[in-house]
C-alpha cells in the first residue's frame, strides 16, 4: 500500500536517442561514466607508453639530453 504515487517510470532518461550520422548506424547516448573510462583508459595508455620509453633509454636506444 503506497502513501503516495509512485512516479511514472520514463523510458528513457537521457531523452530521445539522437538521430543516426551520416554512416547510418545510430549512436547511443554515452552516460558520463563513458568519459571517465575513456580517461582511464588514457592514463593507462600513457603509463605504458612512459614505461617503454624509459626502458628503451636504460637500454641506451634512446639518447637522451642530461
Amino acid at each position: 500500500m503506497y502513501w503516495f504515487e509512485p512516479p511514472p517510470q520514463q523510458g528513457n532518461q537521457w531523452g530521445p536517442p539522437p538521430p543516426p550520422p551520416f554512416g547510418g548506424f545510430p549512436q547511443p547516448p554515452q552516460p558520463p561514466s563513458y568519459q571517465v573510462c575513456l580517461l582511464s583508459v588514457a592514463a593507462v595508455c600513457w603509463r605504458s607508453a612512459a614505461a617503454v620509453a624509459s626502458r628503451a633509454e636504460n637500454r641506451g636506444l634512446i639518447k637522451r639530453k642530461r
